[in-house]
């Protein structure tokens, strides 16, 4: 849930991002695109002390909520995904124009299309990063039934018990499966994100 909910959620918010400071001009871009780029800079531990406490104040600790709320925008994906939206001809934008296309046709019809590829692959990155998510989840939450699967795989490995190694295997392979499916979809799009083209 926590995986689905942070990937539906940045894609809402990092095409739009991406298709704006891709193909407009405003006041403030560069300082806006400025904090875009440094919050590649800036890793999760320096941030999470100032976020637990705001969401203490706002109670909601313990909850999935804080396990999604801060990876909504990614800094990532919104360059990806706009460095493939930079690369669409202005005379199809004007074609587009001129055919009577508006900003939301040409957005669903032309951009997103031309930048599926990039897509997917931050969709695919964002997955990975969420599902296999430890540090996050261990501060944000303390209730069992909010903790994801690598919280869990932590508490197979009892000192006192020992170690049940098949048992371990197990949940490791049920852990690994989701993200190597989801990568055998869509592994072609990845390929071609990154300039592979498919021999005829």
């Amino acid at each position: 849930m926590v995986s689905l909910s942070v990937v539906l959620l940045q894609a809402l918010v990092s095409v739009p991002a991406a298709y704006g400071f891709a193909r407009y001009s405003f006041k403030g871009k560069k300082l806006l695109w400025g904090i875009v780029m440094l919050s590649l800079m800036i890793p999760l531990q320096i941030t999470f002390i100032p976020v637990y406490i705001l969401f203490a104040k706002m109670k909601i600790l313990g909850t999935l909520l804080p396990q999604i709320l801060p990876f909504i925008a990614n800094g990532y994906g919104i360059f990806l995904i706009r460095q493939s939206f930079l690369q669409l001809p202005k005379e199809l934008m004007e074609s587009a124009y001129l055919d009577g296309a508006g900003e939301k046709e040409i957005l669903l019809y032309i951009a997103i299309p031309h930048a599926k590829a990039s897509i997917l692959s931050a969709i695919l990155i964002s997955f990975i990063s969420t599902w296999n998510s430890y540090f996050w989840p261990f501060v944000m939450t303390n209730k069992e039934s909010n903790m994801p699967l690598t919280l869990a795989m932590q508490r197979l490995q009892d000192a006192n018990q020992g170690v049940e190694w098949p048992t371990l295997m197990a949940a490791n392979s049920i852990l690994t499966l989701p993200v190597l499916i989801l990568f055998l979809l869509l592994s072609k799009q990845i390929l071609l994100s990154f300039g592979y083209q498919e021999e005829k």
